[in-house]
């Protein structure tokens, strides 16, 4: 993975900043926060550029979204492939980095997947398993499937996050950041993967 991103608040959230930085530094990842984007600092100019409906206004969901979607303007800017976004309160599996590697390696060797357009969901949110979506295959730890998951910890290419990007540019976000998402799932434009088991938990 190129780049990791943490989405963060700039102040209030001392006590979740030492529990992802602890987690991150037990499994020996860097990374860089994402803290542009907190209430105070929804401009109108901002909430123009992205947003529209009830998203259009200075809430924590407005806040949450704009930080993901800076997390992708930094992805295109910095020239990265791709990224790991985390949100500082999730939980990650002891063997985190080996299975996502795995899940990685899986990625780009299956005929079936588009890694350049691909974006795979990690965690465990809503508890639903993909045992109660399809069948489990052995020796596969990813699945398709349209709709998103939450937003705490997931993988995603260059190509989705400049997808997510200008959508968000056009269309206008007009629902929770997950359901944003789901729009290009949906359509195609971004290759969904869950990844079973779950590595994640928020």
């Amino acid at each position: 993975v190129d780049k990791v991103y943490v989405i963060h608040v700039s102040k209030g959230a001392e006590d979740r900043a030492a529990h992802i930085e602890r987690q991150l530094a037990r499994l020996g990842i860097e990374f860089e926060y994402v803290l542009e984007g907190d209430m105070d600092e929804l401009s109108p100019e901002l909430l123009d550029r992205w947003f529209t409906g009830f998203m259009k206004q200075r809430t924590h969901n407005t806040s949450c979204c704009t930080k993901h979607l800076i997390a992708c303007t930094r992805l295109l800017r910095d020239g990265y492939r791709d990224a790991l976004v985390l949100e500082d309160d999730v939980f990650l599996s002891d063997d985190f980095v080996d299975r996502l590697n795995e899940s990685l390696a899986e990625l780009r060797a299956r005929p079936d997947a588009r890694p350049g357009e691909a974006f795979i969901s990690l965690e465990n949110s809503g508890l639903v398993s993909i045992t109660r979506l399809g069948k489990v295959e052995r020796g596969k730890t990813l699945y398709r499937w349209v709709h998103g998951r939450e937003t705490g910890a997931y993988w995603m290419s260059r190509t989705a996050a400049e997808r997510f990007l200008r959508k968000a540019g056009t269309d206008k976000v007009n629902d929770f950041t997950p359901l944003f998402q789901s729009q290009l799932f949906q359509s195609g434009e971004v290759q969904l993967w869950w990844r079973h088991p779950t590595i994640a938990e928020q």
